[in-house]
Formats: C-alpha cells, structure tokens, sequence
C-alpha cells in the first residue's frame, strides 16, 4: 500500500508503549519446560552485519488483524505435524529500545516493515554492528522481556 492509502500503518511512528506480537511454536521455539528457547529468536536476524537478513519479524499489536495472525497460524502448522502453537509473546517498544550496549548505548531498534497483505509487520535489528555474543546477550535480554500469552483472543480483548 501507499503512503497515500489511509489504512496503510507503515508510516505511523512506533510510540514507546507500542506492543509486538511474535507467535511461539513448539518443539522449534521453547525447551521441555514451556521455557522460551534462545533459538525462538535468531541472533543472526539481529544482526545488522547479516546482509541477507532483515531482523527479527514481530507484528504491531495496534494495527495488526487478527485474521493475518490466524492465517499464519495454519500455514505454519500445516508446515510438520510435529508444530504445535505455544503461544503468543508480546513486547513493548520501551523495552527493546531500553536494552544498552556496553556503553550504555541502545543496541536494538524496531523498524516498520510491511509486507504483503500486513502492513503492521515490524523488525527488530541492532542498531550498529556487535560481535556475535552481544548481540545474543541483547537476545536473551529480549527473550527475558517477553510476555506471554497462550489464547489469540486474550490479545484482542
């Protein structure tokens, strides 16, 4: 969609108590304890170094439809029998900008990144170049902030 289109939401600021959503699968995403594994989030996809990445996709709670979230739901699962649906964690904006580098700089940022058919689709990328164990301090810094939520519509409520 265009800037010009009223319903695109790319363009919309992301405001500091602005929610992401990110759906949680099982086995891939969490351990034998319902824990959230480090490999739920790529430290690769934070990495700003990655050419071939863009960040870590996350939705914009406020102007995602929960329709798009159900449809991702299935094409996953319809991906292995052996996925199942965990969850739903959910992140503010304060809190992933509030994670510092060593100088007590902020290290990620989230970026508006529509998609086809979602333009509430989002990114978190470090914000400069960071040797491969930061950036997985600044991701299980992350994982560590995360909400969760097992039912879709406790979101939408």
């Amino acid at each position: 969609m265009s800037k010009t289109d009223p319903t695109d939401v790319s363009h919309e600021p992301i405001k500091p108590d602005e929610e992401f959503i990110r759906i949680i699968y099982s086995p891939e995403h969490v351990d034998d304890m319902g824990r959230i594994k480090p490999s739920a989030v790529s430290s690769q996809d934070l990495d700003l170094s990655k050419v071939d990445r863009d960040g870590y996709s996350v939705e914009r709670k406020l102007f995602v439809k929960k329709s798009y979230i159900e449809a991702n739901i299935q094409r996953y699962l319809n991906r292995s029998s052996e996925r199942k649906l965990h969850g739903f964690a959910v992140i503010k904006h304060n809190d992933i900008i509030n994670i510092r580098d060593l100088n007590g700089h902020q290290a990620l940022r989230v970026k508006p990144a529509p998609i086809p058919d979602n333009d509430a689709h989002a990114l978190i990328i470090c914000r400069n170049q960071y040797q491969p164990a930061i950036i997985r301090k600044f991701r299980d810094e992350l994982i560590n902030k995360f909400l969760m939520f097992q039912n879709l519509n406790d979101l939408f409520s």
